[in-house]
């Protein structure tokens, strides 16, 4: 108290104060109107003695349709009382339209605060209402006022006073004013009240990285660097200089890549699989990696520092031919061998065809997808003749799109003198190595075991063999027609074609000429040499009178190995054109093909002359005249004449 009195009797008035509330600016919200800020009120002696003061006491209000306070804090000089404990005694309330505060800086009067220089005494926190500025874009501002007035009816009012010396000063009050401004803190990173994300959907160019964010906030706000000064962020420029290109080298079976562009490290590929990463700042690389299929599909990668990744890529088109690659055609004939029949018939001879994929030793490749072949054989046209060539097997599920067939018996028909077969086949007709962009792959087939791929039918005449034996078959290419160009056995892969290994003699059919049989005409029951209605008369009148017949085989017209009510029918149906020709021989003379229990007489002609005489191989004749009798003919080994 000795201070305070001192204080009164030397300066005999109390020291005036300001008040004041900071003016300064905020921010809210323009989606949600949701905005918070912070406001100091400050207290400064005016001029005069300085004053030792006591304490102080504040009343604040705003609008309350605006604002709300959140909390009050002491600050400046009275938050470091006491070590930073603050004052003795500190203590706010807040209320809709503001908030007090009252302050003791110690009860026992032994710490004073000089206010000389404007200080801070308390900072208020305050809240928007969010319903105020909701897409207000002009802003707003907020008045920040004291008030001897503020506090709840009835409540203790708390005036806005500096305690000196035990009195009180009534201090010159100043409002503040916060100046609001609508923002978007979130996705609006050029500040200009439009959503970023409005803007890019709007507009997807302004945001080449894809990363979110406005360009130009990416080069304004820092998120990316521009080196080259070009205005567009360098995270959209990851890229090699120059594009990767792929070529053979002369005379070597490896592939030169190239890009020249020396960061480090990149990584190829090929095909999709890693071949190698240089870090050493390679411009180029040496694939000595052969290709497996028709193109080699090549890519450059490397990581840019701002961790975007680019590529470049090549196709390398293998337009010759593979050293890994190469194919077999065999032939086979379906029977190990054919026996002639005997007559006018010539018998049927059935060679299958194959083709096969290889692969040289060690190889990483399999077996060669091919788009299509050609073949050609050779055969003895005074022993066979070519009567059919037809895909069979494999072929039959691929159903190429171009098939080509020729067929030659006659050696007089081209100036080459060839005879033989020829067959050409295109799985698809687009162009070997690419097909329709966006359309279906082209079509190959991988024959990566021995495959069946045709089936030729040969007809064999007894005529033409005198005795048993065995014919070649060649594949080799043919000139059967003088206004095409020859037809060589090729595989066609990747635009290329390959030879395939032929084998010498490619394939061997083997003729074995039976015993003699009685000759007949199916349906001529009569043996007049044709089939008319006295053979159905003949029939009917073995089945109902058994008038004698000499040739059963020839009476049964449907060759059922029965003798019925079916073959009279069977033959006037023939006969009157409703109905088919009787089965083998039929319409000229020749042996029964079919195993029965039915046969003719031996002893009888039945009107039928052998054109190519079998030998009898007990009668001691020559019949075949080869110059050989009975068992001392070939055609006679093994039977049960001659075991």
């Amino acid at each position: 108290m000795c201070c305070i009195l001192q204080y009164a009797s030397l300066h005999g008035q109390i020291p005036q104060f300001q008040f004041r509330a900071e003016t300064g600016t905020g921010t809210y919200e323009l989606l949600d109107g949701t905005g918070v800020f912070d406001s100091s009120l400050l207290v400064r002696q005016l001029p005069g003695t300085p004053a030792p003061t006591q304490g102080i006491s504040i009343g604040s209000t705003h609008d309350s349709s605006l604002l709300q306070v959140t909390s009050v804090s002491s600050s400046g000089s009275i938050a470091l009382l006491n070590g930073g404990a603050g004052p003795d005694f500190f203590a706010s309330n807040i209320y809709g339209d503001g908030f007090t505060m009252v302050a003791v800086f110690s009860f026992d009067s032994s710490v004073t605060i000089d206010f000389t220089t404007e200080q801070a005494v308390a900072v208020a926190s305050y809240s928007l209402i969010p319903s105020a500025l909701v897409g207000i874009l002009d802003g707003a501002t907020a008045t920040l006022s004291f008030s001897d007035t503020v506090g709840s009816p009835g409540a203790p009012v708390v005036e806005n006073i500096v305690t000196v010396a035990g009195q009180s000063s009534v201090p010159e009050c100043i409002p503040g004013v916060i100046t609001l401004t609508p923002t978007i803190s979130v996705g609006d990173c050029d500040g200009n009240l439009v959503l970023d994300a409005d803007e890019i959907a709007a507009d997807p160019s302004l945001d080449c990285n894809l990363n979110g964010f406005l360009d130009d906030c990416d080069l304004v706000q820092g998120y990316d660097t521009d080196m080259n000064n070009d205005g567009v962020p360098d995270s959209c420029e990851c890229n090699f200089p120059n594009q990767l290109t792929c070529t053979r080298i002369p005379g070597e079976l490896l592939i030169e890549l190239t890009w020249g562009d020396s960061s480090s490290p990149v990584q190829l590929f090929r095909d999709g699989v890693l071949i190698a990463s240089l870090i050493d700042g390679q411009t180029s690389y040496i694939d000595d990696g052969l290709p497996c299929s028709c193109s080699v599909d090549y890519m450059i990668q490397k990581e840019c520092d701002n961790a975007q990744i680019a590529t470049e890529t090549c196709t390398f088109d293998w337009l010759e031919q593979h050293p890994d690659f190469g194919f077999n055609y065999s032939a086979e004939s379906v029977d190990q061998n054919y026996t002639l029949v005997q007559g006018g018939a010539p018998t049927v001879v059935a060679v299958d065809l194959f083709i096969e994929g290889t692969v040289a030793q060690g190889s990483p490749c399999a077996p060669a997808a091919t788009h299509g072949y050609s073949m050609s054989m050779s055969h003895d046209p005074t022993l066979l003749s070519v009567m059919d060539l037809e895909l069979a097997g494999e072929m039959l599920s691929v159903s190429p799109d171009y098939v080509s067939f020729a067929i030659g018996n006659d050696n007089t028909a081209n100036s080459s003198g060839d005879v033989g077969w020829c067959m050409g086949v295109l799985y698809s007709l687009d162009p070997v190595g690419g097909g329709v962009p966006g359309g279906p792959a082209l079509e190959t087939v991988t024959y990566e075991t021995r495959k069946l791929v045709a089936r030729v039918t040969y007809e064999a005449a007894c005529g033409d063999w005198q005795n048993s034996g065995v014919t070649d078959l060649q594949f080799e290419g043919l000139a059967l027609n003088d206004s095409s160009p020859p037809i060589d056995n090729v595989v066609g892969v990747c635009g290329v074609v390959y030879a395939p290994v032929l084998a010498t003699p490619s394939a061997q059919v083997e003729i074995i000429k039976g015993p003699e049989q009685p000759l007949f005409i199916r349906g001529d029951c009569s043996n007049q040499g044709s089939i008319n209605i006295q053979d159905a008369v003949l029939m009917l009148n073995y089945l109902f009178s058994s008038t004698e017949i000499t040739c059963a085989d020839a009476c049964d017209a449907d060759d059922d190995g029965l003798l019925n009510l079916v073959d009279p029918l069977f033959d006037l149906m023939f006969i009157m054109g409703l109905g088919p020709m009787p089965p083998a021989p039929a319409g000229v003379c020749g042996a029964d093909p079919s195993q029965d229990s039915i046969d003719c007489a031996a002893s009888v002609s039945n009107n039928c002359e052998d054109p190519c005489p079998f030998e009898d191989c007990s009668n001691g004749i020559d019949d075949d005249l080869d110059g050989l009798t009975d068992c001392e003919d070939f055609d006679c080994e093994g039977t049960s004449d001659c075991p």
